[in-house]
């Protein structure tokens, strides 16, 4: 973004300075930067804004940042909900195999109960990680979206491969000539 005067001059529009010239839209692509300097833009970069979930935050006429830590014991509780909310999410996509258990015993699979454990476990770790911090910046840093992953189960299947012997017999064809002998031929 850039400023003359304090006033904002957006890229691609035309704009009037204080001596009541008006500079055309195309300013930007064709002035260099002295020219630029010279008619008395100065060039404003934001800086980025910290995350939303800790910190209220805008920014100044220069784009530096003005930030204020948001109150620790509600960014725990939200992010304690997100938490809990996620686990939900994620059990609740092998749900079945539990309903299936319950309606005619059919075993769960054991790689499904595994990752059901490890998604609560894992909840109780962040959870536990999260009410131990005691400030803003601790909470930053904390992942609190990754989650175990279902580890597709492998199934064996045995297979006896027969190979059946063939055994060829190579049979040699001997034709014999028979000689006929007539009688009575001289």
């Amino acid at each position: 973004m850039w400023k003359y005067n304090g006033k904002r001059i957006r890229e691609g529009q035309p704009w009037r300075d204080n001596d009541g010239v008006q500079h055309p839209g195309n300013w930007n692509r064709v002035w260099s930067a002295q020219e630029k300097q010279n008619r008395g833009l100065v060039e404003v970069i934001y800086q980025p804004l910290p995350n939303s979930k800790f910190y209220y935050a805008t920014h100044n006429a220069d784009g530096s940042v003005n930030k204020v830590a948001k109150d620790v014991d509600a960014v725990k509780e939200r992010l304690i909900n997100e938490i809990k909310t996620s686990q939900g999410s994620l059990l609740s996509q092998s749900d079945w195999y539990i309903i299936r258990f319950m309606d005619n015993n059919t075993s769960i699979p054991n790689n499904v109960k595994t990752w059901r454990d490890a998604i609560r476990i894992n909840a109780d770790e962040k959870e536990t990680e999260i009410n131990a911090a005691t400030t803003i910046e601790e909470l930053e840093v904390m992942s609190i979206h990754d989650w175990p992953e279902l580890v597709e189960e492998e199934v064996v299947v045995e297979k006896e491969v027969v190979v059946e012997e063939e055994v060829v017999v190579e049979e040699e064809v001997v034709v014999e000539e028979e000689v006929v002998v007539e009688e009575g031929s001289g």
